[in-house]
């Protein structure tokens, strides 16, 4: 049994006919033993010759038994067990053969430095071995083609969080664009200094504290009413936030940032949401004064065109504080998947000649002045797919930009409709196409939808992505950062 370390293992046979047996190659390897595993109807196993079950379990019993998992290859159910129970993961005790349905693997607990004998309750969740589903490529030359269906959402709802964080299902944090005098004849007077208050009123959240998808979700549980249909408590194929969505679209892309997307299927429903990288926990730490007073100045930007009511006055020495939020809740379909999406609002514009959300609403964007071709291509090709990307997922028709020159005084205002910015970066070879980024979006669901299939939402499916890399994804069970609750389950299994 010692022999079989370290050497390429495949599981022959199914029930006791083996005449016409398929090659199951293990995406797995235990750090022990390459082949610590029970099968079910799968009992030959090739090395080179046949292991037994007496000595598969020897094996398990003596090195593995701290470290089990069991799954129902049925239902697809996974739970960790502490010590070896055959009569439990295999039905009864006896032969691999009598039972059809669970088998019991080996997850080695070598990595949380813990002994054969601890308790493994104590040690940190565990990473569930799977058969790696096939990656994604993310090329723009892989999406080429015409622009998928979209069809543009309509809001369902909304919800607002106050100074605190708190959540309230009203809209009492929404504001109004009140724009100077004389923006559009070229009059307007400016010079708004974007880094003022940054010292004495400025409150900012709390960054460490990850709400996953809290307030979406517990719009969700309030509202279940109006979703609940065809059998569903959700009738929607995707619940997430537009933020999410946004770097898939952007992601053939993107050059600098990864991300990881963790994805549950409650209900018929998959929920995706977003863990922050590594990569972005350094920078977060590490960011300059300068970066923040940057980061200061997009939300002062909007202090300056934003009123409480539709006939007020912007109020600049307000308090910033990045806690605040009008958030709006929409209904939306790429090709063939439907979702639930919500995004934050920054204003809603009391002249639209459309006053139904989301086209009355509008996006303020802050960026550096441009004084030189190479800038103004710079920011056709990066800057202006983020903010397409972002404002055409929720349907928002306009983007009011201010440009800040190097001291953060804003110089001048330009007005960008969505629908006219994939216009502007056409001719560039170099640049982006919109049809890429939605067929990307259109195959990243797709590939959600056939990758994630267990509905359970202690499972969690772990996607990952790097620059110039396919998308990886990999299977938890019963890790602490679950996507969906418990009191969301809760809720939404009540009648």
């Amino acid at each position: 049994m010692g022999s079989i370390s370290g050497c390429q293992s495949a599981i022959l046979g199914a029930g006791g006919n083996h005449s016409g047996a398929s090659v199951v190659t293990l995406p797995w390897r235990c750090p022990w033993w390459s082949v610590c595993h029970v099968g079910c109807r799968w009992h030959l196993i090739r090395r080179g010759g046949v292991l037994t079950y007496a000595n598969i379990l020897q094996a398990c019993e003596k090195i593995c038994k701290p470290h089990l998992a069991t799954v129902c290859v049925l239902c697809g159910n996974w739970r960790r067990t502490c010590k070896l129970r055959t009569d439990v993961a295999l039905g009864q005790a006896g032969p691999p053969h009598a039972v059809p349905y669970c088998f019991i693997f080996c997850i080695s607990g070598r990595t949380h430095k813990r002994g054969l004998g601890q308790d493994p309750s104590d040690s940190p969740r565990l990473k569930i071995p799977h058969v790696s589903p096939p990656s994604l490529k993310t090329h723009p030359s892989c999406h080429q083609g015409s622009f998928p269906f979209y069809r543009l959402p309509s809001e369902l709802g909304f919800f607002s969080l106050d100074e605190k964080r708190c959540y309230h299902g009203d809209g009492r944090r929404l504001r109004y664009l009140s724009l100077p005098v004389g923006m559009d004849s070229g009059g307007a007077s400016l010079g708004w200094d974007l880094m003022d208050g940054f010292e004495d009123r400025y409150v900012r959240r709390n960054e460490d504290e990850k709400e996953g998808l809290l307030h979406l979700l517990t719009w969700v549980k309030e509202n279940r009413g109006l979703l609940r249909a065809n059998g569903r408590l959700v009738d929607r194929d995707f619940v997430s936030w537009r933020g999410h969505l946004t770097k898939i679209l952007c992601t053939p892309y993107e050059t600098q940032e990864g991300w990881i997307l963790a994805v549950t299927l409650f209900k018929g429903t998959l929920y995706i949401s977003e863990r922050e990288t590594a990569a972005s926990y350094k920078r977060r730490k590490e960011r300059t004064r300068e970066q923040e007073k940057l980061m200061y100045s997009g939300y002062k930007f909007e202090s300056h065109l934003c009123a409480d009511s539709p006939d007020g006055s912007p109020c600049p020495s307000e308090v910033v504080n990045t806690n605040e939020a009008f958030c709006s809740v929409l209904l939306g379909r790429l090709a063939s998947h439907s979702f639930l999406v919500s995004g934050e609002v920054d204003c809603k514009d009391p002249s639209s000649s459309n006053p139904s959300p989301p086209s009355c609403y509008v996006e303020l964007k802050t960026s550096a002045q441009m004084r030189s071709p190479h800038q103004e291509r710079s920011f056709h090709r990066y800057k202006l797919l983020k903010w397409w990307c972002q404002s055409f997922l929720l349907g928002i028709p306009l983007i009011v930009a201010g440009f800040r020159n190097p001291q953060g005084r804003i110089v001048s205002l330009e007005k960008f409709r969505t629908s006219a910015i994939p216009q502007l970066v056409r001719g560039d070879r170099q640049s982006w196409d919109p049809a890429v980024c939605m067929n990307f979006c259109n195959a990243f669901l797709s590939h959600i939808k056939k990758v994630v299939t267990t509905d359970d939402p202690r499972v969690v499916f772990v996607f990952s992505w790097e620059p110039g890399q396919d998308v990886t994804c990999t299977v938890e069970a019963d890790s602490d950062h679950l996507v969906v609750p418990e009191w969301y389950v809760q809720a939404l299994s009540q009648n």
